[in-house]
């Protein structure tokens, strides 16, 4: 059982480190991950005491996966503690945070490698800059970017239907 657990607790801080790499805190994630894989609500004490961190940094995050609409309150416990269940649909939250963030980081990206592609030979040679890296980089972060609004235009209203989009989009990576 220790080591069901461990995989469990694994599992729970892989998930934290992939938010952290998204931009987030890693206790978001953690936080995100206890309640998602829960067969039940839980409430904030369990996740305080699962995670073995804070209730003041559990609060903290669970108010702002309250804000994201990532988790939501379903009721309380003995002692006041407020029950929590997640989100059915993370995918509307993804869509949300690749619109607001990566698609503007994409298109500031394409504009600075725009300029620099139009320089001339001799300005690039003075900066030290390698066109063939610049148009490269420019066509990788085109596709990149072409595969996020194809994200955010589609119409994802369960986890199945973000499975279902991936697959179309990865079944040319395999």
């Amino acid at each position: 059982m220790q080591d069901q657990e461990a995989l469990v607790n694994n599992l729970v801080d892989g998930v934290g480190s992939f938010i952290e790499y998204w931009g987030f805190r890693k206790i978001h994630g953690r936080v995100w991950a206890k309640i998602y894989l829960s067969d039940r609500p839980l409430s904030t004490p369990e996740i305080v005491s699962s995670l073995g961190v804070s209730k003041a940094l559990i609060s903290g995050a669970l108010n702002e996966l309250m804000e994201h609409k990532l988790v939501v309150k379903v009721g309380q416990v003995k002692y006041g503690g407020i029950t929590y269940i997640s989100c059915p649909n993370p995918a509307e939250v993804v869509q949300d945070v690749i619109r607001n963030r990566e698609l503007v980081l994409f298109e500031n990206i394409q504009a600075n490698l725009i300029s620099l592609d139009k320089l001339s030979a001799v300005d690039s040679k003075k900066l030290g800059i390698n066109k063939d890296s610049v148009q490269k980089l420019k066509i990788l972060t085109g596709f990149h970017k072409k595969i996020a609004e194809k994200m955010c235009k589609k119409n994802i209203k369960t986890i199945g239907d973000w499975i279902l989009f991936i697959k179309k989009v990865s079944r040319y990576t395999f």
